[in-house]
């Protein structure tokens, strides 16, 4: 999937320098930096860096001032954009089709947008991506065609405005399965990178994800005084005994196994670390779990 920067979400929104830190650079900066991890195609228009950030202020102007050798920020989005930048812009070879007008028309607002970066992504089949305090902080935008028949419903496409969607998107558009979707998406307290091959996410199907994204959002939604008393959760340690000891190696069994509550049910096994819990193993029917 492509990936476009929204040129029409910098319009001089931000009222001063210190809005544009917090509610635009941040937050670009974090989906910037997760499109980067997944070694994706991010495209601009030729003249992005001449949108207005403030009345009259232009964003080469903040990128290339003196403060931006020391802002944080500054720093990491021109890394961040240098790094995913693999061909310069987009409109060195469009896809738009120029004889078609192509208008955005959802959240109450209608507008012609043909030759921008929100048509272009549609007419790649790409994804949007946005800065905040704008008219572009939803999570997908409808889009009609001056071809489309009057009675087609508007296509739509994916809108990246917040750090977290990135997962999401590629989920729902197919680009990657429940196996990819659920390390991406909780990462915050829940690490997969030690989780059992065999006895782990591939135990996780069309019929039960729904459950499992539930179970591991309101874990990751809790902090770590909650998830210790949650009753739901029933997070507890997993006895070591004669018939549990080969479920686990001798170094995860001298670390400690704890699990919690999926469903009535499924279990999760795995450790803590720190505010992180390595998930090892999943059980589906409750029978490791009765063992200890």
């Amino acid at each position: 999937m492509e990936y476009i920067l929204n040129e029409l979400s910098l319009n001089g929104q931000y009222p001063g320098i210190e809005e544009f830190y917090t509610s635009g650079l941040s937050h670009i900066n974090n989906i910037l930096n997760e499109i980067r991890i997944s070694n994706a195609l991010l495209l601009k228009k030729s003249d992005f860096y001449g949108r207005e950030v403030m009345p009259g202020v232009q964003l080469y102007q903040i990128l290339y001032n003196e403060g931006a050798r020391i802002n944080d920020s500054i720093r990491r989005m021109k890394v961040t954009l240098g790094a995913l930048q693999k061909r310069p812009y987009w409109d060195e070879n469009s896809c738009q089709d120029s004889a078609v007008v192509y208008r955005r028309v959802d959240e109450g607002l209608e507008a012609d947008i043909s030759g921008s970066g929100v048509a272009e992504a549609f007419a790649r089949g790409g994804c949007t991506v946005s800065f905040g305090l704008s008219d572009y902080e939803v999570d997908t935008i409808g889009i009609k065609c001056s071809d489309d028949k009057e009675e087609d419903e508007p296509h739509v496409i994916h809108n990246l405005h917040r750090a977290g969607m990135l997962p999401d998107v590629l989920f729902k558009s197919g680009v990657i399965g429940i196996d990819e979707y659920i390390p991406g998406k909780f990462r915050t307290k829940l690490d997969f990178s030690e989780t059992d091959a065999s006895h782990g996410l591939n135990l996780i199907d069309n019929v039960n994800s729904a459950v499992f994204i539930d179970s591991f959002r309101n874990f990751e939604e809790k902090d770590w005084q909650q998830i210790l008393t949650d009753k739901g959760l029933d997070y507890k340690p997993f006895s070591n005994n004669r018939k549990t000891r080969r479920f686990f190696s001798t170094e995860q069994w001298r670390k400690g196994v704890y699990k919690f509550r999926i469903d009535k049910e499924i279990r999760c096994f795995g450790h803590r670390e720190g505010d992180i819990f390595y998930v090892w193993r999943i059980d589906l029917d409750h029978r490791l779990s009765d063992l200890g």
